[in-house]
């Protein structure tokens, strides 16, 4: 019965019995990996901090068959501040539900894996200044775009007509990205200054400097959170907590 060890993270933990707990965990190797953490809620257990949400380092597992227990772990990084923080907290927990919903068992994926714990960095220990929902929108781009999911955003995702930077713009999750009049009589309207975010964190990245309104940001997180959710063919449940979605 073989032993291994591999980089991951927590993406989501399920307590279990009277001191187990059910893991799922995302390894850049391996995927998404799910394992049972037995006795790691006791007080003196060696395991229960690796068992924290957002947890990432070396984790060791011993395998039966198809199913995997933790063995131990030598944590790297806990990202600790994003709990001191409920905006941070509740955007952190958004990126590993959709990362959940989005790697599957046994497919390598470093690039996203790097891309998640940058996110995650940067959220806990970034700037007061920086805020956490254009964080997300950063993130949300780059994932896509990890995927092979790039939206369109510079033209028409349907007849493919070049889209201004000024004038209302419609987006369409399903149909790829920003709309014009025509193709997206049933898409919801965006705000110009959306776009202009949108393309500029697109292009730039996390060196997005743009100062938009919190309106604005949450408007962008909406369009690709649900551009994204569309690709992946699931609803993530995590985005109720979202503090723009209570405004919409």
């Amino acid at each position: 019965m073989p032993s291994f060890t591999t980089q991951a993270i927590v993406l989501r933990r399920v307590n279990y019995r009277d001191n187990d707990r059910m893991l799922t965990l995302f390894s850049p190797t391996l995927g998404r990996l799910d394992a049972a953490a037995r006795g790691c809620r006791k007080t003196k257990s060696a395991l229960g901090g690796a068992t924290e949400l957002f947890c990432s380092g070396e984790y060791q597992f011993h395998q039966s068959r198809d199913r995997y227990t933790l063995t131990g772990c030598a944590i790297q990084e806990s990202f600790y501040p994003l709990r001191e923080d409920y905006d941070r907290l509740v955007y952190g927990a958004y990126l590993l539900a959709l990362c959940e919903a989005s790697v599957q068992p046994g497919e390598e994926h470093p690039g996203l894996y790097a891309l998640l714990l940058g996110a995650l960095a940067r959220l806990a220990y970034g700037a007061p200044a920086q805020s956490p929902a254009a964080l997300t929108v950063v993130f949300l781009l780059q994932f896509a775009e990890s995927l092979g999911y790039r939206p369109r955003l510079d033209a028409c995702a349907h007849c493919g007509i070049v889209l201004p930077d000024e004038g209302r713009v419609r987006f369409g999750a399903l149909a790829g990205g920003t709309l014009c009049p025509a193709c997206g009589v049933a898409a919801e309207f965006i705000q110009s200054d959306t776009l202009r975010f949108l393309r500029a964190a697109q292009r730039t990245g996390f060196d997005c400097e743009m100062d938009v309104s919190i309106a604005i940001q949450n408007q962008a997180v909406w369009c690709m959170r649900t551009y994204l959710e569309s690709r992946v063919e699931r609803t993530i449940k995590a985005a109720r907590l979202l503090p723009g979605e209570n405004a919409r």
